[in-house]
C-alpha cells in the first residue's frame, strides 16, 4: 500500500503554524499541497487538482490549510488520512482577537483596535461564533465561511461530528505536546516539535480571566455547537487517558 496523504485540516489558534513547521521538516515543498490562503476556495481547488497531472498528484503526501474541507480527500488516488486540532471556543476566540489586534494586515485589525474583548464577544456579527461547526461541516469553502457562523443550526452540528468520526485524529490544543506523540503513532513520518518563540503575550489568558460572568455566559450560549464538538473531543481523547 502506498503512504497515505495526511490532510492536516489547521483551525486557526490552534497551534497549527506550529505543526506546519515540523512537517516541513519531513516533506518536501513538492509534497505539500497548501488548502491556504483567502483565494483558495472548494471550487478553485477542485479545478486545481481536477486538472493537475497524476504524477504531479502522486508525489503529494501532506495537504495543509484552512481552507480543508471533508472532501478533497476524494481528489487523490491514494490513501488518506485527516487530523486537526479543536481549542476550547472561547479561549479560541480570545486568542484570535489578540491575534487581529496584533496584525495590521487583517482585515477586522482595525475594528478590534478600537473595541474591546468584551464588546466584540457581545457582537456575534464579528465574534464569529460557533466557527468550528462551520469549518467541519462545510462542503463549499469561501476563505474562512465566517457568514456562515449566523446560520448555524443543529443540522450543522451533525453534520460536522459525522465528518469528525472520518477524521483519523482530532487533537487538543490544551495537551499539544503530548497529543503530537500520540499523533505520530498514527503518521507514516515521524515529526519533532521545535522550540517555539511565544507570540501571544500572557496578558491574553489575564484578559480572558477578566472577562465578566454575563460575557463568559454570552460566549457560552452563542458557541454551543462548538462546545458540544469540544465536549466530543475531550470525551474522544479520555480514551486515550490524555484527559482527567
Amino acid at each position: 500500500m502506498s503512504e497515505p496523504v495526511v490532510i492536516f485540516h489547521h483551525i486557526p489558534k490552534t497551534a497549527g503554524s506550529t505543526l506546519l513547521k515540523a512537517f516541513r521538516e519531513v516533506y518536501s515543498d513538492e509534497e505539500i499541497y497548501f488548502a491556504h490562503g483567502p483565494n483558495n476556495t472548494s471550487e478553485t481547488m477542485s479545478n486545481e487538482l481536477s486538472q493537475m497531472p497524476e504524477e504531479r498528484k502522486a508525489k503529494i503526501r501532506l495537504v495543509y490549510g484552512h481552507q480543508v474541507w471533508y472532501g478533497i480527500h476524494t481528489f487523490f488516488p491514494q490513501p488518506t488520512i485527516y487530523v486537526t486540532f479543536v481549542r476550547n471556543p472561547i479561549a479560541r476566540f480570545v486568542s484570535f482577537y489578540f491575534h487581529v489586534r496584533r496584525t495590521p494586515r487583517q482585515n477586522l485589525h482595525t475594528l478590534f483596535l478600537e473595541r474591546s474583548l468584551k464588546e466584540i464577544a457581545q457582537d456575534p456579527s464579528h465574534s464569529f461564533p460557533n466557527h468550528l461547526a462551520v469549518y467541519f461541516s462545510r462542503s463549499i469553502v469561501n476563505s474562512h465561511n465566517f457568514d456562515d457562523c449566523q446560520n448555524v443550526t443543529i443540522q450543522t452540528l451533525k453534520q460536522s461530528l459525522e465528518n469528525l468520526e472520518h477524521y483519523a485524529f482530532v487533537g487538543l490544543q490544551e495537551s499539544f505536546t503530548a497529543e503530537v506523540e500520540r499523533l505520530n503513532q498514527l503518521l507514516p513520518r515521524k515529526i519533532t516539535l521545535q522550540k517555539a518563540e511565544r507570540v501571544a503575550p500572557k496578558t491574553d489568558a489575564d484578559n480572558f480571566t477578566a472577562l465578566d460572568a454575563e460575557t463568559l455566559q454570552k460566549l457560552v450560549i452563542d458557541n454551543w455547537a462548538d462546545f458540544a464538538i469540544y465536549s466530543w473531543a475531550v470525551l474522544q481523547n479520555r480514551k486515550h487517558g490524555l484527559v482527567e
